[in-house]
């Protein structure tokens, strides 16, 4: 507060704060597409050995890595496991308060939107509407298509205003109230709430109950086998992987749990690893470890793994025969870009002599697009993605000097 009443903010810093947060710009463009020039770019095989040689870096090929892995699935395991009547009754005493359940209750309701600063006169024609409708309900008419006809609940309508079942909590205090007041079948008066007006129906209730351990059995001792399929799963890897670290091949040990050994093709870094997908921990791991070495069992979400580096490949510069393609490819890219941007550049040279953008660039065969109004927030342009120079230029504009300074490049 002390530093804050120094403080003295003028009409013309309010004033300069206000344009920087709310002035938008709209700019006017043309793509000068690189693909255009396609046609034009014919490279010769001096071409590509000039490019490779002056780019052989972006041709290497990264180290890569070549492993065997046995993956022990803790679901594998759970056939394994017999869980006692003791066991099941001891996991359900610990877990007690996961089997009390709360009363709930099934509603539908029809819903009349009424806004907080509705006249008297709206509020009343609401009401009156409302009270028609819960005539029709307790008629006996079918409340399901009620609610389709009457209800503004776009969520719940179109299902005859179904709000299927919930706990106490779980809706505003009114609503609440009088659905846990009400008896199956029965039909509430108008109650309001901050939505508006409701007329309830209670399908269903459920009273709060304990389960008995006999009710949940069955999920107790799926429960009890999903942890200990688990710790058995690492006990076994764990034990594996130890014997092949004393040289036991890990086919003769997949073999024996009845697990398949997988060797995937060899891998990089920054590549998935067929067959598994993206596991940081292995890649981290597999570079890590020397050619024939056991690392540590691996513990990912879905399982353990067990796995030997069966090969270490070394990153290299390969031979312009084996990544022709690729170097063609890039040279071409990199040749068309070269040639738009020429044009682009040109282009831009004569449009600075004049205003008229849209019939200039009909004249040159291109197409004008408009990014819409944005503001200065960030460097996103709409329609040219992240362009923090453009962004930047874009509001030092002027009616008198309309044109950007420099062309854009943007996704070729």
């Amino acid at each position: 507060d002390i530093v804050g009443a120094g403080v003295h903010v003028t009409d013309a810093a309010l004033k300069e704060q206000y344009h920087l947060d709310n002035d938008q710009v709209n700019l006017q463009f043309a793509r000068v597409k690189a693909t255009d020039f396609e046609g034009e770019v014919q490279p010769t095989e001096a071409d590509l050995k000039t490019y490779y040689d002056a780019h052989k870096e972006d041709f290497r090929i990264p180290e890569r890595v070549r492993i065997e892995y046995l993956k022990y699935q803790p679901s594998a395991f759970e056939g394994q496991i017999e869980v006692t009547d003791a066991e099941v009754q001891d996991y359900y005493d610990i877990h007690r308060e996961q089997y009390n359940k709360a009363e709930e209750v099934h509603a539908r309701h029809i819903l009349f939107h009424l806004d907080e600063n509705a006249s008297e006169q709206e509020k009343a024609e609401v009401h009156k509407k409302a009270e028609e409708v819960l005539a029709k309900a307790k008629a006996g008419e079918d409340f399901a298509e009620l609610a389709k006809q009457y209800s503004d609940d776009e969520g719940t309508k179109d299902k005859g205003g179904d709000l299927g079942f919930f706990k106490r909590g779980q809706m505003v205090a009114p609503f609440e109230q009088a659905a846990f007041g009400l008896e199956p079948g029965a039909i509430s008066s108008i109650v309001e709430s901050p939505f508006g007006l409701h007329i309830i129906k209670v399908e269903e209730k459920h009273p709060a109950q304990t389960q008995t351990v006999d009710q949940v059995r069955t999920e107790i001792v799926a429960a009890i086998k999903k942890e200990r399929g688990h710790d058995l799963a690492l006990e076994r890897a764990q034990a594996d992987r130890e014997k092949a670290v004393k040289g036991e091949t890990l086919e003769a040990l997949g073999k024996a749990e009845g697990i398949a050994l997988e060797t995937p093709s060899p891998f990089a870094r920054k590549e998935l690893i067929p067959g598994v997908g993206r596991q940081p921990k292995i890649v981290d791991e597999a570079f890590a470890a020397a050619q024939g070495d056991v690392p540590e069992v691996v513990d990912t979400p879905a399982a353990f793994y067990v796995f030997r580096v069966v090969e270490k490949i070394a990153s290299r510069v390969p031979e312009l025969a084996e990544v022709r393609a690729d170097v063609e490819k890039a040279f071409r890219k990199h040749k068309t870009e070269e040639l738009a941007k020429q044009k682009a550049d040109d282009l831009l040279k004569q449009l600075q002599q004049q205003k008229d953008f849209p019939g200039f660039a009909a004249a040159n065969g291109l197409t004008v697009e408009d990014t819409g109004p944005f503001s200065r927030a960030g460097s996103y342009i709409p329609k040219l993605g992240g362009q923090p120079d453009l962004k930047k230029v874009a509001f030092q504009l002027t009616n008198d000097k309309p044109v950007a300074p420099a062309t854009y490049q943007v996704n070729g």
